[in-house]
């Protein structure tokens, strides 16, 4: 593994947070014949280069988002949101040949207005959709500047005290 290295007070080994490290840790993965996927062929070449509509569908790029995640180690629910949310933006925008800064504000506007979600369910989403962006199509969140961010709505707090007897 190209860039790896050992800290031996934590007897653990590190590898860089690349995108070509990952395709390399996947192509060792499946090596071992341990870990399976139907596009083991297209491991290290798929995970930056393809977009939908240049031979990957969407039900590809969900198994990679999924395998990325895996792979970092994030929470089983955290897994389990952001494939809901890049399966429901893939569903809304499936003709799209290359998505973006447009289409997910468009989809963050759709779910604050049509769907009345909360603004921490929509920052939840667009930070799923800028990881599926990041990781599976390759284009990185510099492109994305003027994304939508929800803001929660500050709320007073709420005193209750008891009522002095005049006695």
């Amino acid at each position: 593994m190209p860039g790896r290295s050992y800290k031996p007070d934590k007897k653990l080994w590190t590898i860089p947070d690349s995108q070509s490290s990952v395709n390399a840790f996947l192509e060792n993965l499946y090596q071992t014949n341990e870990f399976t996927t139907e596009e083991k062929e297209n491991s290290t070449a798929g995970f930056t280069q393809g977009k939908i509509g240049q031979g990957i569908t969407s039900s590809q790029e969900l198994q990679k988002l999924k395998e990325i995640l895996l792979t970092r180690h994030y929470s089983p629910r955290t897994i389990e949101n952001y494939l809901f949310w890049a399966k429901k933006f893939l569903q809304v925008h499936r003709d799209s040949k290359s998505g973006g800064q447009n289409q997910i504000n468009a989809f963050l506007t759709n779910l604050a207005v049509n769907e009345n979600v909360s603004a921490s369910t929509q920052n939840q989403a667009l930070a799923a959709l800028l990881f599926f962006f990041r990781f599976v199509r390759g284009e990185e969140p510099e492109n994305f500047t003027n994304l939508i961010h929800a803001k929660n709505k500050k709320r007073a707090p709420v005193v209750l005290t008891k009522k002095k007897s005049l006695r």
